[in-house]
């Protein structure tokens, strides 16, 4: 079954995107899985956020969320960090997507909400 690709179409003011790829990996019975990932530099000194979807409907990834939030029929899986957004996760269809910040956490956590509440089909 070919992946259901979502995009952001929002991203930080400063970002430049990066080429996405796909990739492929497998789960822990073996079974192949496919993924792609989408990665944006956030500013100069390197730091990258990236966002992800793959058909693997349990990655270890996103096993042990601090809260779930229900925004608009979508329930995200939100991972901090002390106070900040460092992953959001959420399920559609047989897909997993998530969205994940900088390692020192230059999105804001409103911006990571915003983020990913703006992925929308890749047409």
């Amino acid at each position: 079954m070919p992946l259901k690709v979502l995009y952001p179409s929002l991203q930080t003011a400063a970002s430049s995107e990066q080429p996405a790829r796909a990739y492929d990996l497998r789960d822990q019975g073996k079974r192949l899985r496919h993924a792609y990932v989408a990665v944006w530099r956030a500013n100069t000194l390197g730091g990258y956020y990236n966002f992800e979807g793959t058909d693997w409907q349990k990655p270890p990834l996103i096993a042990h969320p601090n809260e779930q939030r229900k925004i608009n029929h979508v329930t995200y899986m939100v991972f901090t960090d002390g106070s900040h957004i460092h992953l959001i996760a959420w399920r559609k269809g047989h897909m997993v997507y998530w969205l994940t910040n900088t390692l020192l956490e230059d999105l804001s956590n409103e911006q990571m909400l915003a983020i990913a509440r703006s992925a929308k089909p890749l047409h």
